[in-house]
């Protein structure tokens, strides 16, 4: 039985030979076997954290798809165009009625980097891969000034196309004995959680017990959506490390402070606060209708089967994919959306791993908590 593979392509004059060289990570490709005529086949070994697997990277010059026993096994397709090159673009598109019958798992758009002011502009062919499920992938893109600062900081060029593959689940993929699944984040999380919570005990000593569970409470709260949301960023983002020490005591004391100013406020803050509750409220609705709608069932279900120690082992490859997607969709929210995004799916991914729910307690909206 032939082994599942990636069909890679190129509509224009840069080799397809040379991307296939650069996933292989290779300085020159092993010699090759030929799956039909046309299309070449190079070995790829896949050893990851969870699963290894066995892969063609096959290379066609034409477009192809083979026969019918090749085309059932292509589970990936990759490829190039330019976009300064309207004939190019096209060419892709002629590969659509091929690719719409097989249906790959994997489908990526590779260029150079996509400008708004290319022959093709960035927003045509993000539209078109939006309309088709593919994904762009620019090898050497513009980096913007402020993608430093963004929560949502994007994997690009070939590290992209490596990434994606790995996260397929592949028809004929091992799994490794699967390890038990705890996030140094979350634990580190647990940790300053604990600490916040010792100091809030040695604090109430000298506060009255009304003003002391209300700091405390708006203490861990804020500590809690902070940190959550931070992990989930970071999760999605694959950064290194968590929020420093430093920034989680900043939006603790702004959050208990806030919380004071309140029962401090008098009778004048409190009509103000009365006054634009109506108004405050049916803004949070809608906005939780709105994030509701993107966060679908499946999702869910595929979040909470991580907690669950007889789920399928295809689910945490599953999550692979599904975090792009989240990543995607909290990208084009406003930042106050992506803010309550990101809190819903953390919460829930705290679920799955099995958190402890009083760690998080009043801060789902749907239990009556919310970002008040």
């Amino acid at each position: 039985m032939d082994s599942p593979c990636v069909l890679v392509a190129s509509c224009t004059e840069f080799s397809p030979f040379d991307l296939a060289k650069q996933i292989l990570t290779a300085d020159a490709l092993p010699d090759p076997r030929q799956r039909l005529e046309g299309i070449l086949a190079y070995p790829w070994h896949i050893n990851t954290k969870y699963y290894t697997a066995n892969v063609d990277i096959c290379v066609t010059e034409k477009r192809t798809i083979g026969d019918q026993k090749f085309a059932e096994s292509v589970e990936a397709f990759i490829v190039y165009f330019d976009s300064k090159d309207v004939g190019s673009f096209e060419q892709v598109r002629s590969w659509l009625p091929f690719i719409k019958e097989i249906e790959p798992s994997v489908q990526m758009l590779i260029c150079e980097c996509c400008d708004h002011s290319d022959a093709v502009p960035r927003q045509r062919v993000l539209k078109w891969c939006l309309d088709n499920t593919f994904e762009l992938v620019e090898l050497n893109p513009v980096q913007d000034s402020g993608s430093e600062e963004d929560d949502f900081q994007e994997t690009t060029g070939m590290k992209r196309i490596i990434q994606a593959l790995h996260a397929h689940t592949w028809s004929n993929l091992e799994m490794k004995d699967r390890p038990a699944f705890r996030s140094p984040y979350f634990e580190q999380l647990m940790v300053e959680e604990k600490a916040e919570k010792d100091a809030a005990k040695l604090q109430s000593g000298t506060n009255t017990e009304n003003s002391t569970d209300s700091a405390d409470n708006s203490q861990i709260h804020a500590h809690s959506i902070d940190n959550i949301q931070g992990e989930l960023s970071k999760s999605l983002a694959g950064a290194s490390k968590p929020d420093s020490e430093e920034a989680v005591t900043q939006n603790a004391n702004s959050w208990s402070t806030s919380a004071n100013d309140k029962e401090t406020g008098g009778a004048s803050d409190d009509m103000k606060v009365k006054k634009g509750e109506k108004t405050r409220k049916s803004k949070e609705q809608i906005q939780e209708e709105k994030i509701d709608s993107l966060i679908k069932d499946d999702d869910l279900s595929m979040l909470a089967a991580l907690g669950n120690n007889e789920s399928d082992h295809e689910t945490f490859e599953e999550l692979f994919a599904k975090m792009r997607i989240m990543k995607e969709t909290a990208e084009s929210l406003p930042a106050e959306e992506r803010k309550l995004y990101a809190e819903k799916v953390a919460i829930s991914f705290w679920k799955a791993i099995g958190g402890d729910e009083d760690e998080i307690e009043g801060l789902d909206s749907d239990d009556g908590g919310g970002m008040d």
